[in-house]
């Protein structure tokens, strides 16, 4: 093999090498796009206390599809990477009635914190909380089409600093 034979395969090695890591970037940072959001929250009983190992659910409602899991120890659960849509948040736990929220509204990049306070009562007995119920906080932001239309147009017109013009004619 000739020297300039050689240096051709290496560069195309490399272009090979590039084109590989430059696709992985691009998957990469595709996924972190994803309209995805969170639901996280703290399982109370009717005296304030935390309570754990709570069987917790989240069910998006246009799909039908479930995640499971417990509250840990201080009464927390959470659930991350959710598709954005409606959710069903239900919550199980020994000597407290199942408590059921609906519909839940996930919007992209969202956090919602919920409070879920449970009652005494049997697993048969159902506390059915409707969308009216206040989320404890609501962190993320979701942008109206009108809000999008009033960005400025220029780079400059939030500064008060104006573009260069040649004022010669």
């Amino acid at each position: 093999m000739k020297r300039g034979e050689k240096i051709m395969n290496r560069s195309c090695g490399q272009a090979g090498l590039m084109l590989v890591f430059c696709l992985t970037l691009l998957r990469t940072s595709g996924s972190a796009q994803d309209a995805t959001g969170k639901i996280e929250g703290i399982a109370k009983d009717p005296q304030g206390a935390v309570v754990p190992n709570a069987r917790v659910t989240v069910t998006h409602l246009g799909t039908g599809a479930e995640r499971s899991g417990k509250s840990g120890s201080g009464g927390t659960f959470s659930f991350v990477l959710l598709p954005i849509g409606q959710y069903r948040l239900t919550v199980e736990a020994n000597n407290f009635a199942k408590y059921v929220r609906e519909p839940i509204t996930l919007n992209v990049n969202d956090t919602l914190r919920l409070a879920v306070d449970l009652k005494l009562g049997t697993s048969q007995e159902i506390i059915q909380v409707s969308d009216d119920a206040p989320l404890v906080e609501t962190l993320g932001k979701v942008t109206s089409g009108r809000e999008i239309l009033d960005l400025p147009l220029s780079v400059f017109a939030g500064c008060g600093a104006q573009p260069a013009v040649d004022q010669r004619g």
